[in-house]
Formats: C-alpha cells, sequence, structure tokens
C-alpha cells in the first residue's frame, strides 16, 4: 500500500512541476501578444490543476 501511494504522491508531484511553470509561461506569453489566441480558460484550467495535484501531494504526503 505504501508503494501505490508513494508512486501516487510522484504523479502529483510532477504533474505540480509541470503544470504550474507551463501555466505561468503561458500567461506572460498570452499578456505579450505571442499566445492571444489561448483563452483564458485553458489557463485557469492548469491553475486549477496544479493546486489540486499540490493540494493532493500534500494530503498523501500527511497520511504516509
Amino acid at each position: 500500500m505504501l508503494r501505490k501511494l508513494g508512486k501516487i504522491q510522484d504523479l502529483l508531484l510532477l504533474i505540480f512541476k509541470i503544470s504550474l511553470p507551463l501555466s505561468i509561461v503561458l500567461y506572460v506569453l498570452r499578456g505579450l501578444g505571442f499566445l492571444g489566441f489561448v483563452s483564458g480558460g485553458v489557463l485557469s484550467f492548469c491553475i486549477l490543476i496544479s493546486i489540486f495535484s499540490l493540494l493532493g501531494f500534500f494530503l498523501v504526503k500527511t497520511y504516509i
């Protein structure tokens, strides 16, 4: 059981490490006008994914 939780923890941390910088870069590029076609919903979705993956990581980390 602990191995599965460890794998879930690693996956959640990886999702957080990828999605937060990606959403920041997309937000900056959209603000500068390079990615004007990207909607705000896509950026909000990336930010929400990173927040929920971080919360999930902390929950798994707490219960291991």
